[in-house]
């Protein structure tokens, strides 16, 4: 399978055949450079975006966060802080239910 790219970093579609990559891209813009690719076999995000992606993309982004602004950073992924009264399995939340 193959794919195209109107800029080296950006690919779309994906072809049985160069040639038909290359047909689609020339088609869509009057530039004259195509980049052709050949296509990873990931074709959804859901499939890339597995348990070990996902935990590898939020530890990037706290290391950037981290680099940008500090340790006024840390946790803040983590989520709010809730009451006790809040939380399952807490007595109050029981007698709320």
């Amino acid at each position: 399978m193959f794919c195209y790219s109107h800029n080296e970093e950006e690919f779309y579609g994906s072809f049985e055949s160069i040639e038909a990559a290359l047909a689609e891209g020339f088609s869509d813009t009057d530039n004259c450079q195509i980049w052709i690719g050949e296509c990873s076999g990931t074709s959804k995000a859901s499939e890339y975006l597995q348990t070990g992606h996902v935990e590898g993309l939020l530890e990037s982004l706290t290391e950037y966060a981290f680099d940008e602004c500090g340790e006024c950073v840390e946790g803040w992924l983590d989520g709010p802080e809730w009451p006790n009264r809040y939380k399952a399995g807490t007595p109050e939340r029981e007698q709320a239910d």
